[in-house]
């Protein structure tokens, strides 16, 4: 049997305990926070639960680096970017995501990123030093393009 998945990810501002960011993902994807599990790839599990994460941690700027692998099952409509926001209302704190393709498919700037806040508000964003693993955004007003919400 086959299991279809996905791959998300994002950057959360600060760090956050696991308890935490289970019941958060729980909360957004409507799954068990039980079924979330960390992911590790020295221990794979057959079949692997709805939802996996892999966590990175950064010195600086936003701190800490999530990938998302996310059976279909779970909520399968909910974008990149409706996760980030999701999980920046849900967690308090900024985060940020990937940009969508463009209309005509091409991918966005690299060190283009959407900005999720606390209130559910979203803008574009330009990253400071895109050749570091430390992200930091310009928050100059004039550089952040805000995004109409879409629900």
């Amino acid at each position: 049997m086959t299991i279809t998945s996905r791959v998300e990810g994002c950057l959360v501002r600060k760090p956050v305990e696991w308890v935490q960011l289970a019941r958060a993902l729980g909360e957004i994807l409507a799954l068990d926070p039980v079924g979330i599990r960390a992911f590790d790839a020295d221990h794979l599990i057959d079949p692997p639960p709805p939802a996996l994460v892999e966590i990175h941690e950064h010195k600086s700027g936003f701190r800490l680096d999530l990938t998302f692998y996310l059976r279909i099952e779970a909520r399968p409509e909910t974008t990149g970017v409706q996760l980030a926001r999701r999980l920046a209302m849900v967690l308090g704190q900024e985060v940020l995501t990937s940009p969508p393709a463009m209309d005509d498919g091409a991918a966005p700037a690299p060190d283009r990123w959407v900005l999720a806040r606390p209130d559910g508000s979203l803008f574009l964003v330009r990253q400071l030093f895109p050749e570091s693993d430390d992200i930091e955004i310009d928050y100059d007003p004039h550089q952040m393009e805000r995004l109409l919400r879409r629900e």
